[in-house]
């Protein structure tokens, strides 16, 4: 079973600039009033783009119908963001890159250009937090990691349990193969018996035919030792 790995203090800090997947990170990126227009940018590229996210509502699950249409949830599916700077072509994709990367570059790269992300890479640079806010982050980062630990743990013991399966439904399809493979292999031996059996049937038959002959040469013999004899008479 896979262990819980313990959070060091090297874990807590990761880079130069926070990272958005932490409550503090996404709250101080998009949840001040300060930094509404990031907010605001940041939706209406999203609404515009068909790729990387999915709206979920709650329904009923007998009518088959959104029972509150005000309630919605989108969720980006940013592992599946594979985008390198040389690869962004759109304001979306900008964006996607900026969270996905940024608790991991040193610099603002030249791909995310104008005063938006200006501002982002601004409020985001961990020195420009307030000791407060670098202690708030601290435990968030924290936090995040636990949680994602514990992720992790869960996945690991998912495929290792997915392995065993797996290795389980091998061997038992290995020992199906052998049993077949045993069945073939006697099935095979009952055929050359049997072919074995017809070769000596048939020779059998032969010798039978052979013996038929020499019988019957006999006779012919035999007839014509009685005809001469009748013919002395």
């Amino acid at each position: 079973m896979a262990s819980k790995k313990a959070i060091s203090k090297q874990d807590i800090k990761e880079g130069k600039y926070i990272n958005p997947y932490t409550d503090f990170g996404f709250k101080k990126i998009f949840g001040t009033e300060a930094n509404k227009d990031l907010l605001r940018n940041f939706l209406q590229t999203l609404l515009q783009s068909e790729k990387y996210y999915y709206h979920v509502q709650l329904s009923d699950t007998d009518m088959h119908e959104v029972f509150y249409d005000k309630l919605t949830f989108v969720y980006l599916e940013m592992p599946k963001f594979t985008k390198k700077q040389d690869e962004l072509e759109t304001l979306f994709d900008k964006w996607l890159f900026a969270l996905k990367n940024l608790s991991k570059l040193q610099y603002r790269p030249k791909t995310l250009k104008g005063r938006i992300f200006k501002k982002l890479f601004e409020i985001s640079e961990f020195e420009n937090l307030t000791s407060e806010e670098k202690k708030a982050y601290d435990e968030s980062l924290k936090n995040y990691w636990d949680i994602q630990n514990v992720i992790d743990t869960a996945v690991e013991e998912a495929e290792q349990k997915k392995d065993k399966v797996i290795e389980e439904k091998d061997k038992a399809l290995k020992e199906k193969d052998k049993v077949i493979e045993e069945k073939e292999k006697a099935i095979e031996e009952k055929e050359k018996a049997i072919e074995e059996k017809e070769k000596a049937i048939e020779e059998k038959e032969k010798a039978l035919e052979e013996k038929d002959k020499v019988l019957e040469e006999k006779n012919k013999k035999i007839e014509e030792l009685q005809r001469q004899v009748d013919q002395k008479k």
